[in-house]
């Protein structure tokens, strides 16, 4: 689904459900671009290292980490209630014209509105257009006052007001752990015979879950 040219190794750290232990597990892990999520942990992995996920009870289970459970986050993907979807809509009624009547060879612009932006997001457009008709931009701004549609379906069409073009995600914000003393867990995947644990600091532990964070 996703192409990558790139890897990188990364410890990375699941808390229990008591915030009192963390699983550091370091893997290998692609880089690839615009996907809908932060981070993919697939069944190549889930199934034989044994990882148990119940999602009626939120849980997870990281069997070789000393039976390690985690709390899950589960989130539905829908666009009504997704809060952290900003949707772009028409400002106003607006005939957009076929390709064979236009000026600009099938290119209308439309005046937009969203709710104010920070910074420069990527645009992802809704389905529902006439076939042959999409929106030629990639992203949006808060500079962002009209986008280019074209129209390619041989007729002309009217999108009324407040009619939904697209749509553009907002990052999650970070999530911080209250930082204690916490017993961290090595966890060697495939290799799990002999944990080592040890206590650390309220210096290390911070340390470690700060730049968890960042990455």
């Amino acid at each position: 689904m996703y192409l990558s040219k790139e890897s990188v190794v990364l410890d990375v750290f699941f808390p229990d459900v008591t915030n009192t232990r963390l699983a550091k597990i370091m893997r290998e892990f692609h880089i690839v671009q615009d996907m809908d999520c932060g981070l993919i942990i697939g069944n190549d992995i889930i199934e034989p290292e044994g990882i148990v996920i119940d999602l009626a009870k939120k849980r997870m289970q990281i069997v070789p980490c000393d039976n390690l459970m985690c709390q899950l986050k589960v989130r539905r993907k829908n666009l009504q209630s997704n809060l952290n979807r900003v949707t772009v809509r028409c400002a106003k009624k607006i005939v957009v014209r076929d390709r064979n009547n236009s000026n600009f060879y099938g290119t209308n612009y439309v005046r937009v509105r969203f709710p104010k932006l920070e910074q420069e997001y990527l645009f992802k457009e809704f389905p529902g257009l006439p076939r042959n008709c999409f929106v030629a931009a990639k992203s949006i701004s808060p500079e962002t006052t009209e986008l280019y549609l074209c129209n390619y379906s041989g007729q002309d069409f009217i999108l009324p007001k407040d009619y939904k073009l697209g749509y553009t995600e907002l990052p999650d914000p970070p999530q911080y752990t209250p930082v204690s003393p916490v017993e961290v867990g090595q966890c060697h995947f495939r290799k799990a015979i002999n944990l080592r644990s040890s206590t650390v600091t309220n210096e290390v532990a911070t340390t470690s879950v700060m730049a968890t964070s960042s990455r």
